[in-house]
């Protein structure tokens, strides 16, 4: 391909990472529109303030694999229409178990609580790793916001905060399973040790099942 063709790909990719990005900000100035309307139109709520922690189970899983998030949205005194927002990689399907009585955009992976809210809403949901997803790190982030009653009695936004807690899922790929990982997970197996990527099925332990897991990668059986 010539230097003009490469420039024009180039261009593409560039014109399609701004495009993402305009679309994500637009998706977050959305809900902050619809969290200032609503709390226009109630009663004024306490100046609460809002928290997110998620937990990830297993961390660390196979491609092809579902993991469990869970995310503990914390309200202190009282606040309007609170918002969870997920970021997850892209392709990764999600499925909602439990929404805690809040409205749910799974596409956007957003979840909002209308009206005046106050203590800890729980949401939890699987995630399911494509089978040809590469090994690696992968990120998931998201943000927590809400409104409540500013100094002039108008709505005042509370964050976006970040949620804290586990954001990181290791992701093992068919492509780099080989008799030396076998080899290594069943030496950490006898001897009772432990290590998070020799521990597949995330259950805190290294045992003969997540050899025979691994095991299964290299032979290319699921």
């Amino acid at each position: 391909m010539g230097n003009g063709g490469r420039m024009l790909e180039n261009n593409d990719i560039g014109l399609s990472s701004r495009n993402l990005k305009k679309k994500q900000m637009l998706g977050l100035l959305t809900v902050v529109v619809v969290l200032l309307v609503f709390a226009a139109s109630t009663p004024s709520a306490a100046a609460g303030t809002i928290t997110g922690d998620r937990t990830i189970s297993p961390a660390c899983v196979n491609a092809g694999d579902t993991l469990r998030v869970t995310v503990d949205v914390t309200i202190t005194d009282e606040v309007y229409g609170p918002v969870l927002n997920e970021s997850i990689p892209a392709g990764w399907n999600v499925t909602v178990i439990d929404d805690d009585g809040a409205m749910c955009n799974v596409d956007k992976t957003t979840w909002l609580w209308s009206g005046v809210q106050t203590g800890t809403k729980t949401v939890s949901y699987n995630v399911t790793i494509p089978v040809d997803t590469a090994s690696g790190n992968y990120s998931m982030r998201g943000i927590v916001l809400a409104t409540i009653s500013g100094e002039t009695g108008g709505p005042e936004i509370v964050g976006p905060y970040v949620v804290i807690g586990d954001g990181e899922v290791t992701v093992i790929g068919s492509e780099t399973a080989t008799l030396i990982d076998v080899v290594a997970t069943l030496r950490t197996a006898v001897s009772g040790g432990y290590n998070e990527t020799a521990d597949i099925n995330g259950d805190g332990n290294v045992t003969s099942l997540d050899v025979l897991m691994i095991l299964q990668k290299v032979v290319g059986v699921d």
